[in-house]
């Protein structure tokens, strides 16, 4: 994982986003001297509010988040993040966007590698 990761503070987030920028985010804590994913989010209309939120929650210490130009690209990210990282608090499968019609690229990928290995029959 390259991202710069961040103390999740409200001072922090707001000098790193400003208002209305569409992104997608990853919560957590240091374990042992490694980043440990406890959440992944995203918001469609301003990720600065969305972590401020969860900064108030005081449930993670540290974040890091990425920016995107699109819904489109916010949600992919957040669906890779999700299907990336094992044992994390999200508790269903991240939802498409509101009345957008994206299907998660990777649930489609798991069940095209599914079917291959059983074609093969390994």
């Amino acid at each position: 994982m390259n991202e710069v990761i961040y103390k999740l503070t409200e001072a922090v987030v707001k000098t790193l986003f400003g208002k209305n920028i569409i992104g997608m985010y990853v919560l957590g804590d240091y374990e042992e001297d490694y980043f440990k994913v406890g959440y992944v989010g995203r918001s469609d209309t301003d990720i600065r509010k969305r972590l401020l939120q969860h900064s108030k929650n005081n449930e993670y210490d540290y974040f890091f988040a990425i920016p995107t130009d699109t819904i489109f690209e916010a949600y992919k990210l957040e669906c890779r993040e999700w299907h990336r990282f094992f044992d994390i608090n999200n508790s269903i499968h991240p939802d498409a966007p509101n009345n957008l019609p994206y299907k998660c690229p990777y649930c489609n990928a798991a069940k095209e590698i599914s079917n291959e290995i059983i074609k093969r029959g390994a």
